[in-house]
């Protein structure tokens, strides 16, 4: 009982607790996301585990009222949101980049006998040319690495294909460039993280769009961040 409350308070320690009461001040009904914070931040708990998206929980909220089973979905990395999806939308493609997490997201799937969701399993290669280097990442552990045909998986499904794509894995900036064809009229590409200046360009590609900042707290981080929904215009004429 008393390392539980020990790790309580290590959690809503004085920065945390400045920066709940700054974002209750503007949103005081998501005192409701506050117990959810702190279990989740003091506990054997993660996204895949609880099947949850490892967004913002003010985005969380807003996809549990908006998808719906007639909706089709991409996703640029997998874990708990593809689960999530997995269970409210009609189908859900994902691409993964990373073996060993590829295998463990693919084993649930099937455990769960999960047939809306397809997982595909696209590695970075070195760099072979000039277009390749568009499609890099920052994370050093991927230096000199092209994750082009990470990003271009979705180029295999026509245009107007997706109700949302959510962009929360690898060269973000790029997924954003090839996504966007493929999203249907008044559909959305969700960035997470998008309050990093790194994805800068990737927004600029995104002016037509109507965008929504979901920032604040979220599961299994301390820190607040921005989750982003870019609403796509309804009609295209």
């Amino acid at each position: 009982m008393w390392s539980t409350l020990k790790k309580i308070y290590w959690t809503f320690q004085f920065k945390h607790q400045r920066a709940w009461i700054r974002y209750l001040l503007k949103k005081p009904r998501d005192i409701v996301f506050l117990p959810h914070w702190i279990i989740s931040n003091c506990s054997n708990k993660s996204s895949f585990k609880d099947g949850m998206p490892w967004l913002t929980y003010s985005c969380i909220k807003h996809l549990k009222h908006t998808a719906d089973s007639t909706m089709a979905v991409f996703e640029y990395g997998s874990g708990g949101s593809t689960l999530f999806f997995a269970n409210n939308v009609k189908s859900h493609i994902a691409v993964e980049h990373h073996q060993d997490w590829y295998g463990q997201v693919k084993r649930i799937i099937t455990e769960k006998r999960l047939e809306n969701v397809q997982l595909l399993f696209r590695p970075p290669r070195p760099i072979a040319n000039p277009d390749d280097a568009q499609y890099t990442s920052s994370d050093k552990d991927y230096a000199d690495l092209t994750f082009r045909d990470y990003c271009c998986a979705i180029d295999n499904f026509p245009d107007s294909s997706f109700d949302i794509v959510l962009i929360d894995g690898r060269s973000r900036n790029a997924c954003i460039k090839h996504c966007i064809a493929k999203i249907k009229p008044g559909g959305s590409i969700i960035l997470d993280n998008a309050e990093r200046q790194e994805y800068t360009l990737g927004k600029r590609l995104l002016t037509q769009f109507e965008q929504k900042d979901y920032s604040g707290p979220g599961p299994y981080n301390r820190t607040f961040w921005t989750t982003s929904v870019f609403n796509s215009p309804k009609n295209t004429l």
